[in-house]
């Protein structure tokens, strides 16, 4: 096996079983490899799970190149239907474009980036991106207008799309200067000040072109959990928008929103198996683009009859997920804290943290009317539950000591915590009382 195939099959390994704490330290060793070429198709596969978890990276020339057209980024199916999203298979080509046309002395420095500086670092950010946003929608467009020899990916599709990216990076200071005011997605319900930077947003790049501002409208509708929000801002707002445009616009976002929670419904499945914090994180916003898009101003013609769709479509994978995660991560969790009695408060902490996650799902589905299909799946798992601790105590009374040396019900209050949390305070009750109390 040669050292590629190795690495490869260990960081499919590693992201595969990773928790969302060890999928940081995970993408650290990725960042650390010389290329990532041999690794890129296997970290796409948990992109879903880098959105959410957003582990601090490496300020790199691509990071930083590709910051301005992050909210756009989609999967080639879902961008060749939409012309305000980019593929992510062009961004090779846009890195290959800007390298070629910069000039020599300004592709050295823009590139030598110290090793310590992260993503994170909000001024090391944008001064790069001052000198480099510029610079790239220069050699993008001496590209279109000058054409040039193919380099490897190009697409003649591409050309088209290509006019946007240059536009949005001839705007791209400003554009991101307000992005970095508002919530990283998933983004939530705006306060009114934030509202304030989503409609200078607007305002600001509807005076630039047609083009960049619907690419801005999109960044903001990809990024909310609160479409109607946005919405409202575009109707309540003098946005000099011809009123058969804006309501082209508001359908189309809508339409938008609707193949967007097609494609979370897919992922909440996937991610489950691997984090169920980052299930319930993703879960969550899922059922607020559907409560949003069901309470959007009228004015948005949204069919009706294909949300309610996606909406079934959507309480089906809550439900699979919400049982999968009980008898999967959430038993697993339970059962190794029980086979133990040398658990840390760390892992106890983890453990609970797993617990709320669970909750989290099941009260996400919830809200849109599951009560009494997740009630079913509680009753059905809670034996299984209950088996494992009484199992413990009983042995806990036949000498092995508990975690902290307890007997009895004793032994399992960490457990019981966690019974509390997923099951309600008379599921733990009920363990106790048929345990023989306190112990």
């Amino acid at each position: 096996m040669s050292s590629d195939d190795h690495i490869r099959r260990e960081v499919e390994r590693s992201l595969r079983q990773a928790s969302d704490r060890q999928l940081v330290r995970v993408m650290g060793f990725i960042d650390r490899l010389p290329s990532r070429r041999i690794v890129e198709d296997i970290v796409e596969r948990v992109r879903g799970r880098l959105a959410q978890v957003r582990p601090s990276r490496p300020l790199t020339f691509s990071r930083v190149l590709f910051l301005p057209l992050q909210d756009l980024l989609a999967d080639p199916a879902q961008a060749a239907g939409n012309p305000w999203l980019v593929p992510r298979p062009m961004l090779g080509v846009v890195a290959a474009l800007v390298r070629r046309g910069l000039p020599e002395p300004l592709a050295k420095s823009l590139t030598a980036v110290p090793p310590d500086r992260t993503m994170d670092d909000g001024d090391a950010v944008a001064g790069m991106g001052e000198a480099l946003w510029p610079a790239a929608a220069a050699a993008l467009r001496g590209f279109l207008l000058h054409g040039g020899d193919p380099v490897p990916g190009w697409q003649e599709g591409y050309r088209n799309r290509l006019d946007g990216v240059v536009q949005i990076y001839e705007s791209a200071l400003d554009i991101t200067a307000l992005l970095a005011q508002l919530p990283s997605r998933p983004m939530g319900m705006l306060t009114g000040e934030q509202e304030t930077v989503a409609l200078a947003l607007l305002y600001s790049m509807r005076h630039v072109s047609d083009t960049v501002f619907r690419y801005c409208t999109t960044m903001l509708m990809r990024r909310t959990t609160e479409p109607s929000q946005i919405f409202r801002i575009m109707l309540d707002t003098d946005l000099d928008l011809p009123a058969d445009q804006r309501d082209r616009m508001l359908a189309e976002a809508a339409l938008e929103c609707l193949n967007e929670i097609d494609g979370m419904n897919e992922d909440v499945g996937a991610l489950a198996a691997h984090s169920v914090q980052t299930a319930a994180d993703t879960t969550v916003r899922l059922v607020s683009l559907i409560e949003s898009l069901e309470n959007a101003p009228a004015a948005v013609k949204l069919d009706t009859k294909t949300l309610s769709a996606t909406k079934a479509r959507a309480s089906k994978t809550i439900v699979r997920t919400f049982e999968s995660t009980l008898s999967g991560e959430m038993r697993r969790t339970v059962s190794d804290l029980a086979s133990r009695s040398d658990t840390t408060d760390d892992e106890v902490a983890a453990a609970e943290a797993v617990a709320r996650s669970t909750r989290k799902i099941e009260m996400a589905g919830e809200r849109l009317g599951l009560a009494r299909h997740l009630e079913g799946v509680l009753e059905r798992e809670f034996g299984t539950y209950r088996t494992l601790l009484l199992a413990k105590v009983r042995q806990s009374r036949g000498g092995a000591a508990g975690r902290g040396g307890g007997t009895g019900v004793s032994a399992v209050m960490d457990e019981l915590r966690l019974i509390e949390i997923l099951f309600g305070a008379d599921a733990a009750m009920t363990i106790i009382q048929e345990a023989g109390g306190p112990g």
